[in-house]
Order: structure tokens, then sequence, then C-alpha cells
């Protein structure tokens, strides 16, 4: 019995199947004493997915900065970086102390090289998150994004999938409950990953002012054709471009 409510459990083989019955039985009323002495009057799994997060912040190591230098930086594995890029990144990261990037890579690196105290990134890419998370410190967080099997040449037919925009856009700055200094936009879907970024830091209460994104490739040209990127004429329509280097903006 539970607070009045049976649990019926049935063995299936090697698994159990639970179950509450009871009339009036809800998931949100079970265990109103739990989570300390006092009840909270709010959602319960809302409350659990924060005691979880507050263990990450408040078990955050003490991280040094660190000063970047290109002369000494031998970690190149994007080929898509030139050295002026790789100098903004550090500049912009060496003066925050939080990040979330769409899309990760070497930019992971130069993070966990400055010093960078919260971190978190998601990819597509299981094996490249699995090489950068060798790579930087137990303190940086990474989400796999299941935006559906890869062949090559199909990545125009995986822009329409709608699982996308829930696991790849929305659902990591869902479980994020705080905003982030520097958000990196890479990838294939800049433009709402660029937007959600800085509604992500408004519902999280950040100052406008203290919220920028860097967004990935803005200067490239289409075709070869001298246009400028779609990205980069979507954002430079909404938004003030602060800065920006060879390939971000």
């Amino acid at each position: 019995m539970m607070n009045g409510k049976e649990i019926v459990g049935a063995v299936t083989g090697l698994f159990c199947l639970f179950a509450l019955y009871g009339k009036g039985t809800s998931p949100a009323s079970i265990g109103e004493e739990g989570f300390g002495n006092k009840c909270v009057k709010q959602n319960r799994f809302g409350r659990a997915v924060e005691i979880a997060y507050n263990r990450i912040v408040n078990n955050t190591p003490s991280v040094s900065r660190q000063p970047f230098s290109v002369e000494q930086w031998d970690d190149t594995i994007d080929e898509d970086l030139t050295d002026r890029d790789r100098v903004f990144i550090a500049h912009e990261y060496g003066t925050a102390n939080s990040v979330f990037e769409f899309g990760i890579g070497e930019s992971a690196l130069i993070a966990n090289h400055v010093g960078v105290k919260r971190y978190a990134g998601i990819d597509s890419n299981a094996t490249l998150i699995g090489e950068i998370r060798n790579q930087v410190g137990k303190h940086f967080s990474f989400y796999f994004a299941d935006t559906g099997p890869y062949k090559e040449g199909d990545q125009e037919s995986k822009r329409f999938l709608p699982k996308i925009a829930l696991n790849y856009q929305v659902h990591p700055l869902q479980t994020e409950l705080s905003a982030f200094d520097v958000y990196k936009v890479d990838g294939r879907w800049k433009e709402p990953s660029m937007v959600l970024s800085f509604l992500h830091a408004s519902a999280r209460g950040a100052p406008h002012s203290d919220t920028r994104v860097l967004m990935h490739d803005c200067s490239r040209t289409d075709n070869n054709k001298g246009v400028k990127r779609s990205e980069l004429l979507f954002a430079d329509n909404l938004l003030d471009i602060a800065n920006h280097s060879a390939h971000y903006y």
C-alpha cells in the first residue's frame, strides 16, 4: 500500500509489470511527502527534474581559465574552421561561464581549453559525441538527437522528419533549467535553433543584452554565386550583428 493506494505487480519472465489501482489515483498524487520533508505545490515530475538538474549544478568542479593560442593549438579536427574562427570562438567562450552548442566538434574542445564552467551540446552523430566526450571534462553534458537514419545524400529529406523539431531543437533546451551566456548554432537547422536559443534564454530569465548567439557559415555563399546564405539573411533582418569572424557571426 502507498498512501492508501494498492500497488499490484505481475512478474512476467525477467520483467515486473507494476500498475496503480485505486479510485482517483493519479501519478501527481504519489509521494507528496517525498523529495524532502515538505510538500512542494508543483508537478512532481517537474520537481524530480529540478532535483536532478541541481545535482549537476551544485557539483560543478572549479575550473581555471587558460589563454588560447592558435600557434600552440593541436586539436584542429574541423577543416571548416579557420584560425580566425578559432580565436573568435575562444574569445567568446573565454568570457562566458556557460555555453550551449547545436552541433559539436572542435569548438567543444576550445570550450574545455578556455575553462567554460557549464557546457551542454547536442549532435545527431553518436560517434562524434563519444570522441569529443572522451577529451573534455566530466562536467560537460552531451545530448544525442535521433534525426532519422543517415544515408549519403539524404540530408535534405531529413529536414522534414516530424521528430527533428522536438529531438534536436527543443528537447535539450527544455531540459536545461538555466539560460546560457553563449549559444552556438551549427548544422542544418540554423534558423529555428537560433530563434529557440533566444527564446530559451528569455524564458529562463536572462536579460536580452546578456545573451549571445554564434552562427556558423554566415559569410559563405550558396553555389558560389556570391549570394549570402539564407541563414545570414534571416538573422540580419531579425537581429543586430555584434561581431564576426570569417565564418561566425
